[in-house]
């Protein structure tokens, strides 16, 4: 049954959760969620759920595109929903979220500013076009978002091939596109084919689903590489991969079928300066979720409580962790860079922990050590990384101007949540979890604790794949 949540509660839980939230000028476009507002309007949110362990089998988060890359040292659990269309109307927010799947090309030799690119694809929807569904391409350009298609209701139900042809000019040094279905009914389905990218007058992807599986990460050339991001815990019946039923160009396309979704249901209000929503669902077996923004979105603490949700195996499974949402999103923020990294920390033992990494003064020489210049760079724009540091193995993504690290060092693991501030190159917030105290001294279970890092983006060179 759905829990009826006092708001003056979760303003309370701005400060218990004490995420470093910065109004920037860097990364996602937007702006404070519009409550109070009288008239209706459809904002499209991206929304990431990270959960510490294991997510739930019916978990909400569980039906977003999945968060952790194979051979991933430092696993994020969870699911990331961009582009879901919501309906605000005063203080009430509602959307029906679909089961959502991701397929992207990623470039890891910088692209020219000015350069000519030419993105080429055919698909054809056919779904009912209804609790959601939608389809979005999204071509990543810097710190920014370029938007071919973005198709929703009647426009998913159609049935009839559709060739795209996008031409625009670089704005940043790197480049991705991804390809973003949301489907919410086991009869919904996408199908995609004959990917093509030019740079410069020059192919530099071409995809045309005829060979090969659709799994994880892959690389496709010297500087280029594809990546399918699934549900944790996809409907059942539901597919992503080559199929011979539906073709479009040659002898086989990508299909992409099935799917389920949830509806979510929000109030917020606006105390003291801080916003705060609470969410919760249409659907008895699942649990509210909470946050509070600030700026540009929206940091909080989820929880899961699901209960009798599989009486074969267990009466109840629980769940929590931290929720970003990115209200209007126009771009992730570009954290790639050479970082100079500090951490402080008070310990549950009363100690105190100060840790510095990386040369705080530009020019960054070859030689520096620890330095993290190498994990941020594979996904830039996206934020996601794959290169772990030879000294801290991190992994992290970007959500508009807000930012999830997760990093260990040997047997401490912490999450770096916060904001990015363009303008001066500052990615700040809170730690979560345990740092190593230095020295051989042990770790330091975090009780609160800050990190900094300065980031130095004009040495940077994405490293190749």
């Amino acid at each position: 049954m759905k829990r009826l949540i006092v708001l003056a509660a979760l303003v309370a839980l701005a400060g218990a959760f004490g995420v470093n939230c910065q109004t920037s000028s860097g990364g996602g476009g937007g702006g404070l969620f519009s409550m109070g507002d009288t008239e209706t309007s459809f904002p499209v949110w991206d929304m990431v759920f990270m959960v510490t362990g294991a997510t739930c089998p019916k978990s909400f988060a569980g039906s977003g595109a999945e968060l952790s890359l194979p051979g991933q040292e430092v696993p994020m659990t969870g699911g990331i929903f961009p582009g879901v269309k919501v309906v605000n109307s005063g203080y009430e927010y509602d959307a029906d979220v679909p089961e959502v799947s991701i397929l992207a090309y990623y470039l890891t030799a910088p692209v020219n500013p000015g350069d000519t690119i030419v993105v080429h694809f055919t698909y054809q929807a056919e779904a009912d076009g209804e609790h959601g569904d939608y389809f979005l391409v999204r071509i990543i350009d810097g710190d920014r978002f370029r938007v071919p298609v973005q198709d929703r209701g009647l426009a998913m139900a159609q049935g009839v091939p559709k060739i795209v042809n996008y031409s625009s000019v670089a704005q940043g040094s790197s480049f991705a596109v991804q390809f973003i279905v949301g489907l919410s009914d086991p009869t919904d389905a996408l199908y995609l084919d004959d990917v093509k990218v030019r740079v410069a007058g020059v192919e530099v992807i071409a995809d045309n689903f005829e060979a090969g599986t659709y799994e994880g990460l892959a690389a496709l050339g010297p500087a280029m590489f594809r990546l399918d991001l699934r549900p944790t815990h996809p409907a059942p019946g539901s597919s992503f991969g080559p199929q011979a039923g539906v073709v479009l160009e040659g002898t086989q396309s990508l299909g992409i079928t099935g799917g389920r979704y949830f509806q979510l249901y929000g109030q917020g209000a606006t105390m003291n300066g801080i916003s705060a929503l609470v969410l919760t669902y249409a659907d008895p077996s699942l649990p509210p979720f909470f946050g509070q923004s600030q700026a540009a979105f929206l940091g909080g603490i989820y929880l899961g409580d699901y209960l009798a949700y599989d009486n074969a195996v267990a009466t109840t499974c629980s769940e929590q962790g931290q929720l970003l949402i990115a209200p209007n999103n126009s771009g992730n923020a570009d954290i790639s860079g050479v970082w100079y990294l500090t951490l402080d920390a008070s310990c549950d033992d009363g100690d105190s922990v100060h840790v510095a990494i990386g040369n705080p003064l530009p020019p960054h020489a070859a030689g520096d050590p620890v330095s993290v210049a190498n994990a941020f760079g594979t996904f830039v724009g996206y934020g996601f990384s794959i290169n772990g540091d030879p000294i801290t193995n991190i992994f992290g993504l970007t959500l508009g101007n807000a930012g999830v690290i997760s990093m260990s060092y040997g047997p401490a693991s912490a999450q770096l949540v916060g904001g990015y501030d363009k303008s001066s190159g500052v990615f700040a917030g809170q730690i979560l979890g345990a740092i190593p105290k230095g020295g051989g001294l042990g770790v330091c279970a975090v009780t609160s604790g800050t990190f900094l890092a300065l980031i130095d983006s004009t040495v940077y060179v994405p490293p190749p794949l």
